[in-house]
Parts: structure tokens; C-alpha cells; sequence
């Protein structure tokens, strides 16, 4: 793997460490702010995830001209273009919905690499995780005391739904990191002959 690679991979070993951590704090104090953070964490650790997948497919599609069109080349990037009012172009963030990465996420996986990866999107995990955004939501934009305490169902719901998606990035991670080591493998095998001038 390359040392980008290994960044990343060790940015979101961080990120699900932080996880474990809240979940932690929560556990142990019952403290709602503990439970806040813990929600915070999960998700910071999915988009992080999503993040870190999309970087990768980036990479493959880079490698692979044409395998990708040129919308999904700016969605990976997360990436829109306009023109302003002088005609230059201009190359904005572009926000995609939690729920719309991840299934273009899998999408673009699945047509980089193959069917392996097979999420079940009608898996309760799923159903969790769109509930749980919805505590998220409530909770970077509270409009009362109210909407900032967390209930150990709504807890639970958002762990079941992070562990839906680590599942997911794990299986992606791993499938993209065989599937290097066999084209490492493959290359392996010419370098005898280019020694002997082959």
C-alpha cells in the first residue's frame, strides 16, 4: 500500500478510536453530553469513512482513464463548477446527503471493482442510520433544550447504524486492498525475467 493509503487508513483508525472512546464516556457516566459526543463521533467516523473510500476510488479511476465519467470524477471529489459573471470558472465544494454518498459510494465501487460489495440497503443497520441522522441533525442545529438530549434507544439505534456502516468500509477497505496485493503478486511475477533481460 502506498503511504497515502496508510494515512488514511491510520486518520480513520483515529476516528473509530474516538468512537469506542464516547461510547466509552457514555457507557460510564449516563452523562448526556457524553451521549452527544458519541453521536458526533460516529458520524464524524462515517463521513470520515466515506471520505477516505471516495479517496481511494479517486485513485483507481485515475489509474484507469474513462472509467469513470466526468460527473462521477467531480462527485468523488465532491466537487461543482460554475461560471462567474466575468466567465471564469470556479470549482465549488459540492454537498452530497449522507444518505446519496453513501449509496454513490457503493455504486462507483461496485463499477471499479465488481459485485463483491453488496451492502443490503433494507437491512435494519440501514433504517438505523437514516434515524440516528436525524438525532445528528437535531443536534447540530438544536432549536431548544429539548432537542440536545439523547435517549439511550436513539444511542443504541445510531450504534447499530455505525456498526451497519463500519461493516461496509471495512469490507471495502479490505476488498481494495486484496485486490492490490494480487496485482503486487502478478507484477512479482515478471520480475525474475526482467532481471534476465526479458
Amino acid at each position: 500500500m502506498n503511504s497515502h493509503s496508510d494515512e488514511q487508513s491510520g486518520y480513520y483508525s483515529i476516528l473509530v478510536a474516538d468512537v469506542a472512546e464516547a461510547l466509552k464516556q457514555a457507557h460510564d457516566t449516563a452523562d448526556l453530553s457524553a451521549r452527544r459526543s458519541a453521536i458526533r463521533a460516529m458520524f464524524a467516523a462515517i463521513e470520515g469513512g466515506i471520505a477516505h473510500i471516495k479517496q481511494m476510488l479517486l485513485l483507481d479511476a485515475e489509474i484507469a482513464p474513462g472509467s469513470c465519467s466526468p460527473a462521477e470524477m467531480a462527485l468523488l471529489r465532491e466537487e461543482n463548477y460554475s461560471v462567474d459573471e466575468r466567465g471564469n470558472s470556479r470549482t465549488r465544494p459540492q454537498f452530497i446527503s449522507l444518505p446519496q454518498n453513501i449509496r454513490l459510494t457503493v455504486r462507483l465501487f461496485r463499477k471499479l471493482h465488481g459485485d463483491a460489495l453488496d451492502p443490503e440497503f433494507g437491512h435494519p443497520g440501514w433504517q438505523s442510520l437514516g434515524e440516528a441522522l436525524k438525532v445528528r441533525h437535531r443536534l447540530t442545529h438544536p432549536r431548544s433544550k429539548e432537542d440536545l438530549a439523547v435517549t439511550t434507544d436513539e444511542l443504541q439505534s445510531a450504534f447499530v447504524g455505525f456498526m451497519w456502516f463500519l461493516a461496509l468500509a471495512v469490507d471495502a477497505m479490505h476488498l481494495m486492498r486484496s485486490e492490490m496485493e494480487a496485482r503486487v503478486q502478478e507484477m512479482a511475477r515478471y520480475l525474475p525475467d526482467l532481471s534476465k533481460g526479458k
